[in-house]
């Protein structure tokens, strides 16, 4: 009866003990890859640390910074792999029937204190191959920031780029380094100041995945490279003051959810055309300071959500394609002629039928300082702000 009581134990016991020795191989397998992406990790700070030694004259402090952090949380995993190994060392010089006994039942009492030890390296692998993915606000306004642009096409890996105070002599070599950036996700360029050019139209093959983009200067035409971004899902414009209807490449985006322009278009009239962005989700048109008149076909921004729009000084009828617009929940108006804000009150305004169907019709004007003062369509004092 008790060698047949044993044999119940161990046929229960065998299964058990074989699904923790697989799990303990597989976090050994997991360590085998962390090694792999440390030896990355190390190549990377090698390389690094040369071009953060020749920013050194040019004070290029995002740069530091960024290598600064990725060190540090290389450190870290240092010091965790070397915990791990210092585990496994201390439960390997045991002997004997008692210590293969103690073998078998090890994998069920070390495997979470294991499991927790790789799971932190995991985490700080990702960490730092996340950092090393990010550059944020590199400043180009050095003396050697050409040579410096044409060194950023070697962050091949780069998910999110952030680049300031682009001169446009730079212009063209940033493009260069751009182009061998195809896994770039975001992508941020803003110039010196409002009134300055970027020079981006040299950009021939821009990164194919590409979701985000965010331009802050003066462009003479919005440049045929951003039509191939299929995947572009946020486009945000300030300053570019765009003069044409190169506007109309950003309607046929077929992935486009968010579009914010900030002085993004120095046009009197904007024709937002039938079938265009069909899946923007977001509008916002700020400071479009020559506009006198905005057109919204039917067909146009079938699913937006939310527009806001002001102060447009120019502008005196509210758009009658406003009332095409089925799925807009959210209408907002910022600093507008109050003359224009009352023809939609809800009395005596002549077009306040065109907004009637939206849920939230809100206004804003600047009270004291830079606080704004907001209102709904439905507030009583609005009438009287407006006089």
């Amino acid at each position: 009866m008790a060698e047949v009581a044993v044999s119940i134990v161990m046929d229960k016991l065998i299964p058990l003990f074989n699904e923790k020795l697989e799990q303990l191989r597989a976090l050994h397998r997991e360590v085998e890859d962390i090694k792999v992406e440390f030896e990355f990790i190390a190549s990377f700070l090698k390389e690094a640390d040369a071009r953060v030694y020749r920013a050194d004259s040019n004070n290029n402090s995002g740069l530091k910074t960024w290598v600064k952090h990725v060190r540090e949380a290389a450190f870290q995993i240092e010091d965790v792999v070397d915990e791990y190994m210092l585990h496994l060392v201390e439960h390997r010089d045991q002997h004997g029937c008692r210590a293969f006994l103690r073998r078998i039942a090890r994998p069920l009492k070390n495997l979470r204190k294991r499991h927790e030890m790789v799971s932190r390296t995991s985490y700080l692998v990702k960490f730092v191959l996340n950092t090393a993915e990010k550059l944020y606000n590199v400043d180009m306004e050095s003396k050697a920031s050409a040579n410096f642009a044409s060194e950023l096409g070697r962050l091949k890996q780069l998910r999110k780029l952030g680049i300031i105070n682009l001169k446009p002599e730079d212009g063209e070599a940033l493009c260069l380094a751009i182009e061998q950036m195809t896994y770039l996700q975001s992508l941020r360029i803003s110039s010196i100041n409002e009134d300055e050019y970027l020079q981006l139209e040299s950009l021939s093959s821009p990164p194919p995945f590409l979701q985000s983009l965010r331009l802050h200067g003066r462009l003479s035409t919005l440049h045929d490279w951003i039509s191939k971004l299929k995947n572009l899902v946020r486009v945000g414009l300030q300053w570019t003051r765009i003069p044409d209807d190169s506007f109309k490449i950003l309607g046929v985006l077929p992935k486009l959810l968010y579009l914010y322009l900030y002085k993004g278009y120095d046009g009197d009239e904007l024709q937002l055309e039938e079938g265009h962005f069909q899946q923007l989700k977001y509008l916002g048109l700020f400071a479009l300071e020559g506009l006198n008149r905005l057109l919204i076909d039917k067909g146009a921004l079938p699913l937006l959500e939310k527009f806001r729009i002001g102060p447009c000084p120019q502008l005196e009828e509210v758009p009658l394609g406003i009332c095409y617009l089925k799925c807009l929940t959210t209408l907002e108006f910022w600093e507008m002629p109050r003359e224009f804000s009352r023809k939609m009150l809800p009395d005596e305004g002549p077009d306040h039928w065109k907004v009637k169907h939206i849920p939230n019709v809100e206004f804003y004007y600047r009270s004291k300082g830079a606080s704004y003062d907001h209102y709904k369509l439905s507030d009583s004092r609005l009438s009287d702000v407006l006089l």
